[in-house]
């Protein structure tokens, strides 16, 4: 699996599929998904 196609699947599941509790993690995630890719 290539790395873009790695953090766009870590992308949609840290946006859509978390649970609640796991809330401030996954934005933690998403942030550093984010920054990686440069478009943060």
């Amino acid at each position: 699996i290539g790395l873009d196609a790695l953090l766009r699947a870590m992308e949609d599941f840290f946006r859509g599929k978390l649970l609640e509790t796991n809330r401030e993690a996954a934005k933690r995630a998403y942030e550093l998904v984010r920054e990686v890719r440069g478009d943060g």
